[in-house]
């Protein structure tokens, strides 16, 4: 554990970890959170705290205490093997102890910690138009609504270095490609959905405020079964989830949901083959897919040996206007 004290903020001291934190900052940080997250927060709070995420991912948690006690909290992750970019979140000040500029000087520090470590992109999302401007503030722009990415300065061209097209490579998503599901998901996409069963995620389409909470409900339900696509740069730029009907251990049947970035939409045949072979041997037995409308995506199922068996299963909105969503299933 490390600490400083903030210049600016007598009284106050700024400390922050990796992980896994002490028993002693670990329940104590533990506690502050899930008093005002609850238990289900956007990561796993105990687990990483524990540091069982550790050979996946990277975690910081930044906190501020006066008199022996939490008052403050922010955390961010990164990928075990790219410090490039984060997901930042977590963020709460005691209420008794807001409007004191806490949060923004705990939460500047924990950004120039994750640009030392050779940060470029720093993700959050909020619905909360007070702390949009206090994020504004440091660094962080809409995008197009509760989306907020920051770029290090100097490196606001990095993500069209990040998906430049290129090689690929697949493998089953770990939970530190957190930030890079996030920054694929928030690339614009004209496919509609990332995953039909927790919602549209391409904005294109829908304007969400969510970060961290676009891949957890995902790592959840996915139980393992996801496969990704890897750019030479470290980028995920494609994903199959496999929503199981099944348990963890007999799958059976999945739901899957194809979504490629648009700069490797060539690559997206091998993704989803190199997804159905790795589910199979996993134990799945049938596979299934809900398409709105008729775009790129349903093009690649159908050449696979997908067939729309159930043209008009429900109903999407989209603004103003609906999308009959068709059940698509594996000859």
């Amino acid at each position: 554990m490390n600490k400083a004290q903030p210049s600016t903020k007598p009284g106050f001291s700024i400390h922050w970890s990796s992980c896994p934190l002490s028993d002693a900052d670990g329940s104590r940080a533990l506690w502050f959170l899930e008093g005002s997250f609850g238990v289900e927060s956007d990561i796993y709070l105990g687990p990483t705290m524990k540091g069982l995420y550790e050979d996946q991912s990277r975690n910081w948690f930044f906190w501020m205490e006066t008199e022996g006690k939490i008052v403050s909290i922010c955390w961010y992750l990164q990928p075990d093997d790219d410090p490039s970019l984060s997901c930042f979140g977590e963020v709460y000040t005691a209420p008794e102890y807001r409007g004191r500029g806490l949060t923004r000087e705990l939460n500047g520090f924990s950004i120039r910690h994750f640009e030392k470590s050779g940060g470029k992109l720093m993700m959050l999302a909020t619905g909360n138009p007070v702390a949009a401007k206090l994020y504004a503030s440091l660094g962080f722009e809409p995008h197009p609504e509760g989306f907020m990415p920051r770029f290090t300065p100097g490196c606001e061209g990095f993500l069209e270095f990040y998906f430049s097209p290129g090689e690929v490579t697949t493998r089953q998503v770990r939970y530190g490609d957190m930030p890079r599901v996030v920054a694929l998901l928030n690339e614009p996409n004209p496919w509609i959905s990332a995953c039909m069963s927790e919602g549209i995620f391409s904005p294109n389409w829908y304007r969400h405020n969510r970060c961290g909470s676009l891949f957890a409900p995902l790592w959840r339900r996915t139980k393992g079964l996801w496969m990704g696509m890897f750019a030479a740069s470290g980028a995920m730029v494609g994903s199959v989830t496999m929503d199981s009907v099944g348990s963890m251990d007999t799958p059976g049947h999945v739901i899957l949901d194809l979504f490629v970035h648009p700069a490797f939409i060539g690559d997206a045949p091998r993704l989803l083959r190199d997804a159905i072979s790795f589910a199979e041997d996993r134990g799945v037995t049938s596979f299934g897919a809900y398409i709105s409308g008729w775009d790129e995506k349903a093009g690649v199922l159908e050449r696979e040996g997908f067939e729309r068996v159930l043209p008009d299963a429900f109903e999407i909105y989209l603004g103003d206007t609906t999308q009959p969503v068709g059940y698509w299933r594996l000859g």
